[in-house]
């Protein structure tokens, strides 16, 4: 797990510099599943890939932006050395990764401003709740069963 330090919850706050990048995986401590996290990545970032020329975004800054999340796919010692989720944060001339250690949905977001989180239940048994917030996606909420994440309608959103 990582430790997130007070800068860097301010330069996600403040992230508005450009297209921000948001992106969240489930990774593994340990087993055979720890390859499977690079494999994830590499899907989200073709995600964001797409998102970005929608948007209008040109190939050489698309490249510039996303180049810290690719260059972590050929990195063994960081893929090694995982929580249970990881979340990535990219913009122009700033990135970061965070090891969590909580199982998060696979989930790439472009938007004015980087995608957050908030803890909206924790319950044995209907699981964790988190509700997404972006600019442009609104709120989305995933609730984790023990079956996995899936998506549903949050808890006092319209």
């Amino acid at each position: 797990m990582d430790v997130i330090r007070r800068t860097d919850l301010q330069r996600l706050a403040l992230g508005r510099h450009g297209p921000c990048v948001s992106v969240f995986l489930p990774t593994h401590r340990a087993g055979p599943e720890v390859q499977q996290a690079p494999i994830r990545l590499k899907n989200l970032l073709r995600q964001a890939t797409d998102a970005l020329k929608s948007d209008g975004v040109r190939a050489p800054e698309i490249d510039r932006l996303l180049a810290p999340l690719r260059r972590l796919l050929d990195d063994r010692l960081f893929w090694q050395y995982q929580s249970d989720g990881l979340a990535l944060f990219s913009r122009p001339g700033w990135w970061r990764s965070f090891r969590v250690p909580l199982d998060l949905p696979e989930l790439a977001v472009v938007d004015d401003a980087f995608m957050s989180a908030r803890c909206c239940r924790c319950s044995p048994v209907t699981g964790t709740s988190l509700c997404w917030r972006s600019a442009r996606t609104r709120s989305a909420c995933w609730r984790e069963p023990a079956t996995g994440w899936r998506r549903s309608s949050c808890p006092g959103s319209h």
